[in-house]
């Protein structure tokens, strides 16, 4: 899937100018299939709903939105989309941290890619000066990772991020710092304007979400400081044969 058949503005016009498709919404020259997966009931249910609503009628293909498990793609039925036995790109965006885990999904989509076809994440690495040295330290990213539903596995730094990428069968790993202000500060900010909103209209959340709110501002005003965590971009590619 070189590029999404169908995009919301701005993404939709930023590609059609880059590409001089003259904005045609529907991009139908690409004959591009899109898949995506998600293990929520209640977002796949309202993805689709406003598939369906948004876009009636399609002289293309049309996006499959399913329901099933990142960390054991294999495990989805009907996957593999109609027009190929394979996928040419699979992307992760911002979720790859909280699959259990994110080694089984890299594993399990390896083999769904073409030959020289490409993975994508938007993910999140440990920085090195936040390895744990002693038992302390282990303990409280633990505890970090806990209340902030990331498997324990899962938090490696971005050397060990591309030697398991490597070992899994991936080559031409690459990885992008996102400078952490742009994103922990900026997700920091919005929770706390969000609730603050909240408190001025008289809007109550659930006790389980307030805390659950306050723990996520909490973590990201930590993460900002940008020797916690890294916000990554990784890439890597299916080997030609």
């Amino acid at each position: 899937m070189p590029l999404y058949a169908y995009l919301t503005f701005p993404a939709r016009t930023i590609t059609c100018q880059s590409h001089d498709t003259n904005q045609n919404p529907h991009l139908e020259r690409y004959g591009c299939y899109v898949t995506g997966i998600t293990n929520e009931t209640t977002q796949h249910t309202l993805a689709t709903s406003r598939l369906t609503t948004r876009s009636p009628t399609h002289p293309g293909p049309r996006p499959r939105l399913l329901l099933g498990d990142a960390s054991n793609l294999a495990s989805t039925p009907n996957l593999l989309p109609p027009a190929s036995p394979l996928f040419d790109a699979i992307l992760s965006i911002d979720s790859a941290y909280h699959y259990n885990t994110r080694w089984s999904f890299l594993a399990s989509a390896l083999p769904i890619l073409r030959p020289s076809g490409s993975v994508a994440l938007a993910d999140v690495a440990l920085h090195p000066v936040a390895v744990p040295t002693t038992p302390w330290r282990r303990w409280a990213l633990r505890a970090v990772c806990a209340m902030g539903r990331i498997p324990f596995e899962n938090m490696v730094t971005r050397a060990e991020y591309e030697a398991r990428m490597r070992t899994i069968g991936f080559v031409d790993v690459k990885f992008e710092v996102v400078p952490p202000e742009k994103v922990f500060g900026g997700l920091a900010e919005f929770i706390k304007r969000q609730r603050q909103k909240c408190e001025e209209v008289g809007v109550r959340t659930a006790p389980v979400t307030s805390v659950g709110l306050a723990v996520v501002e909490w973590m990201c005003g930590w993460f900002r400081g940008g020797e916690v965590c890294e916000f990554v971009i990784v890439s890597g590619r299916k080997a030609d044969k």
